[in-house]
């Protein structure tokens, strides 16, 4: 479409004669319609700016912010109200890994109050850690309540929930920390590698869903 829009350009310049276009250098006016301005309006670009998330990985300050790529994931939750349950997606990691890693909570009988839940039978946190910019090469972390990962440790506090004025979304801060070993597929664990998270904070990260009649 480009060499098309720039050919049809010159000979309007050209049917124009001297005539001086307000366009810079390089660059052209293109009308802007209701449907592009409505869709800017609605674009979830809006999350990212209003969602702070910040958290250490092994004591290093990981990157939080979306990058090129495949790297886009937004920071969110999403409560399923027939189950309780909110899945709370947090998105980072070390600098020098080309994709964000996924910390996933998963907690249950999930209260839209200020809370603190720790491990227990259904409530846990994984993480998974991607070598390659397009998610490859992941590599899988757990923190819950069986005995082969005895030692992991997950503390999540609420500190604020508030209800936007329209729709069905919820705005969540609070702060976070967790123990995680490498995920084993067994009863018996061959192998214990650890990741720590420390210092986590999160705040205005959007939650979709909500409990009835709130």
């Amino acid at each position: 479409m480009k060499p098309v829009f720039f050919a049809i350009s010159l000979a309007v310049l050209s049917a124009c004669g001297s005539g001086k276009s307000n366009t810079e250098p390089g660059k052209t006016d293109t009308p802007s319609t209701s449907t592009e301005t409505t869709a800017a309006n609605n674009a979830p670009a809006a999350d990212a700016e209003l969602a702070r998330v910040s958290f250490k990985v092994n004591d290093s300050l990981a990157n939080t912010q979306k990058s090129a790529g495949n790297d886009d994931e937004a920071q969110l939750g999403l409560y399923t109200d027939a189950v309780k349950n909110l899945s709370l997606d947090l998105m980072g990691d070390v600098p020098n890994r080309s994709h964000r890693g996924w910390l996933h909570f998963s907690l249950q009988d999930f209260k839209f109050e200020p809370a603190t839940y720790a491990l227990s039978k259904d409530n846990h946190v994984s993480f998974t850690r991607y070598e390659t910019a397009n998610a490859g090469g992941s590599s899988d972390y757990i923190a819950d309540h069986q005995d082969v990962n005895k030692g992991t440790e997950m503390t999540i506090t609420f500190t604020s929930l508030t209800k936007e004025a329209s729709g069905n979304r919820w705005l969540a801060s609070g702060t976070f920390s967790a123990k995680l070993y490498n995920k084993v597929y067994s009863l018996n664990r061959t192998s214990k590698e650890e990741v720590k998270i420390s210092e986590g904070s999160f705040e205005n990260v959007p939650i979709a869903g909500g409990p009835a009649g709130k």
